[in-house]
């Protein structure tokens, strides 16, 4: 037993010597004169009780005070026992529901595993504990605000589906501490295999972090990678194949190209490590799709498709020191598989094959590169102070993004060749240019962080626009990307999104696109009528292995098999004082 208020415990001592005191002092009262004492014989004790420093006798009175003033300073010091439970008093439950936790070594998932868990939690707290559930999947998001509704948790936990999406458990608990990080006692709660990346810059304040490990084993093969390249054989296929389990595994893996099987063959995976297989693939192939019978623990990573033609996808490179803000509107766009770099690799330039589809420089010079597109932001010589667009050329570049209205710093003077075609400008120095051969070229006058743009609505249009202009139709055909993945789809009308595990909803457009926030299940889609193929590509979410600890900044948890929870009875402890209270009063009188 603990107490929270230990001080209190000191405050028995002056009021049980007040009320001792209360038995040795001398009684005043008016002095009458009597014929004889044996008149009054009951009035003889009364004598004796006015003499000062008097004998102490015996009293029940007496000890029922001092036992009522014992258990107030014992209830006011707070005191708590251990009881079994993973909640306490205020408690944020995390749970995470990121694909590993579709994991099925525990019965029937781990996910449902950590619901039940969450349920039998809500059913075993106090009446006053306050309890919000979140979920930590690509974007953490709040199920059940913080209340004491245990009804409301209950059916919230019910609507729960985990996704086959890299968690965020980082963001997670970041959220739940926003909550509860300044109660005394608090609690997160997390119910998590631990699968998921090291967590920075979080501290849980005055609450304690419990976490609960869920899962058993890690026997699981995943579908690593799948591409094809050209060669003089024809279109080489190439698909790895990773073991992240502690056992040798055997496994058939086939191969389709556009929906139709070209390879299958058996294949031995040390445990651990990865194997391969090799094939050709028919020429004009569009898309390719690999297949693993594995009958492992999870099933989202035995399946993996990618597009092999650039009109299915676009390749982009971000030469940029930062910016957010563009590298988050490109990724809107399901076409774009994108990389970063503060520089030019030296793979890339004058006379070098790109791998690349666009190159995007950001506030960085441009230099001549092989890629089908090029696309420049501030890129130029000298200065403009403040420019405004006066004059804009009506293209599809330039449509619905409203250059006019735009807040500019600052903006370099465009040094643009002969077959450039100028789009906007200011004061007749362009802001805005393209150009269609020999590549197709975008010149931007100023950097986004210079000006509001990022912070348009016309900002991602733009983006979307540049993309179009250089892939050339590149939105025909399936569309490849990864789960968790946000998309824009260029419409003016409204779209049904048609999805494997969930119920259909219907999007409608914004300034002419449609935005599908984080795809949260690995399978096929259909949006309106383009077809989506979403995979699951994570290392982190493959290695199922449950976790014994989590780390954040420099602290560790452990995982607990049997959380204890601080009980209060601080409240039984005093309604026992009013009931000795009642007694002694009844005592008191019945003596009198």
């Amino acid at each position: 037993m603990s107490f929270q208020s230990p001080a209190m415990l000191w405050l028995f001592g002056p009021l049980g010597a007040a009320i001792l005191a209360l038995y040795l002092l001398r009684m005043r009262r008016q002095e009458i004169k009597i014929p004889a004492s044996f008149l009054w014989p009951n009035q003889t004790e009364e004598v004796r009780a006015n003499s000062l420093f008097q004998r102490l006798r015996f009293n029940w009175l007496l000890v029922l005070q001092l036992l009522i003033a014992a258990l107030v300073c014992v209830a006011l010091a707070r005191p708590q026992f251990k009881q079994k439970g993973m909640l306490g008093t205020t408690t944020v439950i995390v749970i995470d529901a990121s694909a590993s936790m579709r994991a099925t070594d525990v019965s029937p998932s781990r996910f449902e595993n950590a619901k039940q868990m969450a349920t039998e939690a809500i059913a075993n707290a106090g009446v006053g504990d306050q309890i919000a559930i979140l979920t930590a999947a690509n974007t953490p998001q709040v199920a059940s605000p913080l209340s004491n509704d245990s009804q409301a948790h209950r059916s919230a936990l019910a609507q729960l589906k985990p996704t086959d999406t890299e968690g965020d458990m980082g963001e997670a608990l970041r959220l739940a501490a926003a909550l509860i990080s300044g109660i005394d006692g608090a609690r997160i709660l997390v119910l998590s295999d631990g699968c998921f990346t090291k967590i920075s810059e979080f501290s849980p304040g005055k609450a304690a972090v419990v976490y609960k490990k869920i899962g058993t084993r890690q026997e699981n093969l995943a579908i690593q990678s799948l591409g094809a390249t050209k060669s003089p054989r024809g279109t080489e296929v190439y698909c790895g194949v990773k073991n992240f389990g502690l056992n040798e595994a055997q496994t058939e893996v086939a191969i389709y190209a556009d929906n139709k099987l070209i390879h299958a063959q058996k294949l031995k995976v040390p445990s651990l490590n990865s194997a391969g297989i090799r094939c050709l693939a028919p020429a004009g192939t569009m898309i390719l799709r690999a297949e693993s019978s594995a009958s492992d623990l999870l099933d989202a990573d035995n399946r993996l498709t990618t597009a092999v033609t650039p009109t299915a996808s676009l390749r982009v490179l971000l030469v940029s020191r930062a910016d957010p803000f563009l590298e988050r509107a490109l990724l809107l766009d399901p076409r774009v598989s994108l990389d970063t770099s503060k520089e030019l690799p030296l793979g890339e330039g004058k006379g070098k094959p790109s791998q690349y589809d666009l190159i995007v420089f950001d506030g960085i010079q441009a230099v001549p590169v092989e890629s089908r597109g090029v696309l420049s932001f501030g890129s130029g010589k000298g200065r403009i102070q403040t420019p405004q667009a006066d004059e804009v050329t009506s293209h599809p570049i330039t449509s619905g993004i409203g250059l006019e209205n735009l807040f500019i710093d600052s903006a370099k003077q465009l040094e643009l060749p002969t077959e450039a075609t100028v789009l906007a400008s200011s004061n007749n120095q362009p802001l805005l240019a393209i150009a269609e051969a020999p590549q197709r070229r975008v010149w931007v006058g100023f950097e986004p962080m210079n000006s509001d743009f990022p912070l348009q609505v016309g900002f991602p249009i733009f983006i979307a626009n540049v993309l179009d202009f250089v892939g050339a139709g590149a939105q025909s055909g399936e569309i490849v990307t990864q789960t968790g993945r946000s998309m824009t789809y260029r419409t003016t009308q409204a779209l049904k999104l048609e999805s494997p595990n969930r119920p259909s909803i219907k999007l409608e457009p914004t300034e002419g696109l449609v935005t599908v926030s984080g795809l949260p299940d690995a399978g096929e889609y259909k949006l309106g009528d383009q077809r989506l193929t979403v995979n699951l590509r994570s290392d982190t979410e493959s290695d199922i292995a449950p976790k014994t600890d989590i780390s954040f900044g420099q602290a560790t948890v452990k995982a607990t098999q049997t959380p204890y929870r601080l009980a209060d009875f601080w409240r039984m402890l005093a309604l026992l004082a009013l009931a000795v209270l009642a007694f002694e009063w009844w005592f008191y009188a019945r003596k009198s």
